[in-house]
């Protein structure tokens, strides 16, 4: 019980320094059931305007549940999509708990062409994950998508540039320069968690106006911050419940 108060406290304080830098006038809304690590899923949702039926291309799937940018997308608002995952282990689970499915390939060599339209993705798509370790595989896989063929709505990169690695600086440079080389247009810029910039939000002005996405133009901002402190509040409830929830559980079967 102590550790699951040691928890909450840290999570308490947390939000409490991101609330200190969340504008008033913030309506972005944040899913509260979402386990996106810095509110990712919540931006895609938010600048599409709630759509459903979407399609994803979700480069990194880990397991499909921890710190997913994509199960709520899939779960409740119906979106079609496929991951990669180059851990059997994971990409195993994520089949197993996920409807969409996970190829198990190295993402730094994938046929993304042939990913897409075996899948019978459309066009457009509406949602692009980038998000392996270390960071320039990420890069290379970015460079692997076929950008004259397909476009991509909403862009997540993770680029880790808050390492001191001469690469990972190498790997935002030239990420930046991929993506508005193509026409993307960079809205939340160097995405903080807990204090570390990782990940770079981009959109298609093409296809989403700017009244959809400038709520969220930043720069080196805590993800959550960029949300409304209501969001904020009830998604600290939501996950506090769910911790204290399993950690009865464990003691539960502890005893018996």
């Amino acid at each position: 019980m102590k550790s699951l108060l040691r928890s909450l406290a840290r999570d308490l304080y947390i939000l409490l320094g991101q609330i200190r830098k969340t504008s008033l006038r913030s309506k972005n809304k944040l899913l509260i059931r979402s386990q996106s690590q810095a509110g990712q899923e919540s931006f895609v949702l938010q600048v599409l305007g709630g759509k459903r039926n979407g399609y994803y291309l979700e480069i990194g799937g880990h397991d499909g549940v921890t710190m997913s940018n994509t199960l709520i997308l899939e779960r409740n608002y119906g979106w079609s999509g496929l991951a990669i995952e180059l851990d059997s282990e994971f990409c195993s689970k994520y089949n197993f708990i996920r409807s969409n499915k996970c190829l198990q390939l190295d993402a730094t060599s994938a046929d993304y062409q042939s990913i897409l339209e075996d899948g019978d993705f459309p066009q457009q798509v509406d949602f692009l994950q980038v998000d392996i370790d270390p960071a320039e595989q990420s890069l290379a896989a970015l460079k692997k998508i076929p950008f004259s063929n397909y476009r991509f709505s909403v862009i997540t990169f993770e680029h880790d540039c808050y390492a001191v690695e001469k690469q990972n600086q190498m790997v935002l440079s030239e990420s930046r320069k991929l993506l508005t080389q193509y026409g993307y247009q960079l809205v939340s810029s160097r995405i903080r968690h807990e204090g570390k910039e990782f990940e770079d939000w981009w959109i298609d002005p093409v296809t989403i106006p700017k009244s959809s996405y400038k709520g969220f133009i930043s720069d080196s901002r805590e993800g959550l911050s960029l949300f409304s402190i209501r969001s904020q509040l009830a998604y600290f409830l939501f996950q506090s419940i769910i911790k204290i929830r399993e950690s009865l559980t464990i003691k539960s079967n502890d005893r018996a």
